[in-house]
């Protein structure tokens, strides 16, 4: 999906599964997709649930939309994961799809269930301790300013 940079026509490289790169508009290479956006109302249609496969070890992160201070991703988990500790500036709405995870947050143990849904403020410590492999995640990042993801 072509992510468009803050109040310009032109759109940034984001990491996308290629099955998500649309004819027309956008082009994908290596599992990478950039796009010059014309001036229209064309929408792209992609579909959560496209590309699915977990990866061999720990979690894949897909940037859905990357859109001035708001950030929407898809997070795919294998069991196989590293435990590690995040504690982000930005505030967190996460959704746990498919699956289940259990989570350690702040200094409590939250179990996870398909529907399941978590806010984390920013500044929260939180990791993910272990989950079933192709565990599903939308994961939503509310920047306190404009945020470019890297890439």
């Amino acid at each position: 999906m072509c992510v468009p940079e803050a109040d310009t026509t032109a759109c940034q490289q984001v990491p996308l599964p290629s099955a998500l790169a649309k004819p027309g508009g956008c082009q994908g290479l290596a599992g990478r997709v950039s796009c010059a956006l014309a001036p229209s109302t064309e929408i792209a249609l992609n579909n959560l649930f496209a590309s699915l496969n977990p990866p061999n070890q720990g979690e894949r992160f897909d940037t859905l939309l990357a859109h001035r201070n708001l950030h929407i991703e898809r997070i795919v988990s294998t069991a196989d994961i590293d435990s590690i500790e995040y504690v982000q500036e930005q505030d967190e709405w996460v959704l746990l799809l498919r699956g289940a995870a259990v989570m350690q947050v702040a200094d409590e143990t939250v179990t996870l269930g398909e529907g399941d849904y978590l806010f984390l403020p920013a500044n929260t410590p939180h990791r993910v301790e272990r989950c079933e492999v192709g565990t599903l995640w939308l994961a939503i990042h509310l920047h306190p300013d404009a945020y470019a993801p890297a890439g």
